[in-house]
């Protein structure tokens, strides 16, 4: 159970806590919107499937995704779920204790291909035009630091929520605390596993989408990190900076995760 009382609005925004000191919207108008997705394991399941091995059945995986769902809802206790963006994801076992590593030779890849499956007609782009090497790390009791402790021992699958939206970059990592340890702040491996599960997360034709942050994680700017956002009708992998404010469009996810 979360270790503080929290709610959430009609648009499945978590609403921010009292507590929390840094720069966040108390109110949202909704302006940048998440596609109506469902919540369809099976179908994350044949885009992971695609373009990784992955070790257990579809059957297994929906079976797998459906508890840790329930847990989470129990947990959250949202108004009404079917608001909750949330995304099935598998990521493998790391084989390179670098992050910003696996990211450029295994997880920015494997969202490009994913990508490039779904959306022929379209691209993803890592705009980024350095290596990663060394650029991104773990922040301790994020939770992001415990799906890299699992994920030296073997893969694992979880869920992507994303609810927490227009909030900075440090008033995500202060509510985080305070669902407990059942969550972590969604860093650049969980995040790009969801994409990986679901490419069009932030396809939207009819609005602006937000772009989501990897604020479970650190990086080598002080006030910059890195994100996924639209690009028209492209994905784009890229830095920005932040200077630890907040901004209408920004947002960030929080995971639940389970080891194979």
């Amino acid at each position: 159970m979360v270790s503080k009382e929290i709610s959430f609005d009609s648009y499945g925004r978590l609403e921010p806590h009292a507590s929390i000191t840094t720069p966040v919207h108390l109110k949202s108008r909704n302006y940048f919107k998440f596609p109506e997705l469902n919540f369809d394991p099976g179908a994350n399941y044949k885009m992971i499937s695609a373009v990784l091995d992955i070790p257990i059945s579809e059957e297994s995986f929906v079976s797998e995704v459906n508890q840790l769902m329930e847990n989470s809802i129990s947990s959250l206790r949202p108004d009404n779920h079917q608001n909750i963006i949330a995304i099935p994801f598998f990521t493998p076992k790391l084989l390179e204790s670098d992050i910003g590593q696996v990211m450029e030779d295994v997880l920015i890849p494997t969202v490009g291909a994913s990508y490039k499956n779904r959306f022929p007609e379209y691209e993803f782009k890592n705009e980024f035009p350095h290596s990663l090497s060394g650029h991104l790390k773990s922040i301790s009791g994020l939770g992001h630091d415990r799906l890299e402790g699992a994920l030296k021992s073997g893969p694992v699958i979880g869920i992507c929520f994303f609810i927490l939206r227009e909030y900075s970059i440090h008033a995500a990592r202060e509510q985080i605390k305070l669902l407990g340890e059942e969550f972590g702040l969604a860093g650049a491996i969980d995040l790009s596993s969801a994409f990986v599960a679901q490419p069009d997360l932030l396809f939207h034709k009819g609005h602006y989408p937000p772009m989501i942050w990897m604020s479970g994680c650190q990086t080598s700017w002080e006030h910059a990190n890195f994100h996924y956002e639209a690009y028209g009708y492209n994905l784009m992998f890229n830095r920005r900076v932040h200077y630890d404010q907040v901004a209408e469009y920004w947002s960030h996810g929080i995971t639940c995760f389970k080891s194979l």
